[in-house]
């Protein structure tokens, strides 16, 4: 089986390589977002356009269309996602009017009670505690609809540091001037060189190859007419240590389209390339099927064979949680490990296809504490992707299911008779549901 996908690698830029950078950046931000606004307020980007920009600026009409693409794909970008964002804080909303009407109900009751003297000291208590909730329930949807009303505008070097800037000592500057110079290099930190099948190495301005006497990668980019006054390109020499390396080496033979993005991040500069080829999916699901049940704190892991039995059963410890470096290391880890068994045993890998974003815009209040800070703690997206693109890597075939009923079936028909707990049970449903296998819920 073969399948089609986008890859990202990425190696890290000398200080030497990149003094060039340093010094274009600013200039490529300024018109980047000269583009940005005159498209946003409806300027048409055509063939005009770009002739205008580039006699204003002095630029490359490669460096230009460039710009508009991405500029383009941004703008997509944020309005797909602010219908996603849109829909959740509607949700939100809707969840609040109705638990504001629900406890107006309460409280107008009460209030006749309260007014002919007719509760005790604890009722009187708890009348006064459901009016300040009903206010802060209250605030909580003015604030959901003034996100709402404010949507879809985007902060280049981000709207939470820009705001930084009238609370300089909360924040640990100094002066004004401290705060602009580090929101400018937040703001100023990708270089963007948009690729096309039809150009030279499949990308005109960033030219990739590969030396198979050195071993290493060797880069040739085209300067600006403001910065080649002393010559026209710039020679770097890289190395990208990946799994994919041979993916793009192959890619770079083929001469398909390649984009690059130059990217800042605090004083260090990177290189990111970005690809697309076909990768051949090694294992088959029909000898079986590795299922994982993500939870809090451990991944519970089922084998099953061809016939779709237990061949085996495990359990993944998770001991860190948020977006910190250990947390994502010790996931990555996990993954690989995941992954290798699949390669290992040639076995599809299947997850659940969970989307928490509903639940978690439910919870309004502390009723069930526990709960609240579990669904929070779970950082499924990231495992869901990393397992996307690790199986991408190792060629393991990767497989999302319908998470309905997994945990009830498996009480219901496997936890008992084989003597397995509820989340082992869960995974072993995954498993045969991925391999099409079609447990049914029984009625009662």
């Amino acid at each position: 089986m073969v399948k089609w996908r986008i890859f990202t690698l990425e190696t890290r830029l000398n200080k030497q390589d990149a003094e060039y950078f340093e010094q274009y950046i600013g200039f490529y931000c300024k018109v980047y977002r000269e583009v940005w606004q005159d498209y946003i307020h409806g300027e048409a980007l055509s063939s005009k356009y770009i002739t205008k920009i580039c006699q204003k600026h002095n630029m490359l009409k490669r460096t230009v269309n460039s710009i508009i693409r991405d500029v383009k794909g941004r703008y997509n970008a944020l309005k797909e996602l602010q219908k996603q964002q849109c829909a959740d804080l509607r949700h939100k909303i809707d969840f609040l009017c109705n638990s504001i009407d629900e406890l107006r109900e309460e409280i107008g009751m009460l209030s006749k009670l309260a007014g002919q003297n007719k509760l005790d000291a604890e009722a009187l208590q708890s009348y006064r505690n459901k009016k300040k909730r009903l206010f802060s329930l209250q605030r909580k949807k003015l604030k959901y609809q003034n996100k709402m009303d404010n949507m879809g505008k985007l902060s280049f070097g981000s709207k939470e540091f820009w705001h930084k800037q009238y609370h300089l000592k909360e924040n640990g500057f100094r002066s004004h001037i401290g705060w602009y110079n580090k929101y400018i290099r937040r703001r100023d930190k990708c270089i963007y060189y948009i690729g096309s099948s039809d150009e030279t190495c499949g990308n005109q301005m960033f030219q990739l190859s590969y030396n198979k006497d050195l071993n290493y990668f060797q880069c040739k980019i085209r300067k600006e007419n403001n910065y080649s006054s002393e010559s026209r390109y710039l020679y770097i020499d890289v190395d990208f240590k990946s799994p994919r390396r041979d993916m793009l080496i192959n890619t770079l033979e083929c001469n398909d389209s390649m984009s690059f993005r130059v990217l800042r991040r605090d004083k260090k500069w990177y290189l990111q390339v970005m690809f697309s080829t076909d990768f051949e999916v090694l294992t088959d699901k029909r000898n079986g099927c590795i299922g994982v049940d993500f939870n809090n704190g451990f991944l519970a892991v089922t084998e099953t064979d061809k016939q779709g039995n237990i061949a085996d059963i495990d359990i993944l410890e998770l001991r860190y949680h948020g977006g910190g470096n250990k947390a994502k290391t010790e996931m990555e880890g996990l993954v690989k490990k995941l992954v290798f068994l699949c390669k290992n045993v040639n076995k599809a890998l299947v997850i659940e296809d969970l989307n928490f974003s509903k639940k978690k815009s439910s919870i309004l209040s502390k009723k069930n504490k526990w709960y609240n800070q579990m669904l929070h703690k779970l950082d499924y997206s990231r495992f869901a992707q990393l397992c996307s693109n690790c199986t991408a890597v190792y060629g393991v075939e990767f497989i999302k299911v319908n998470p309905a009923y997994t945990t009830k079936i498996a009480k219901q028909k496997y936890c008992n008779q084989r003597k397995l707990n509820t989340h082992i049970g869960a995974s072993y449903v995954i498993a045969r549901r991925g391999q099409g296998f079609k447990d049914r819920l029984l009625a009662y």
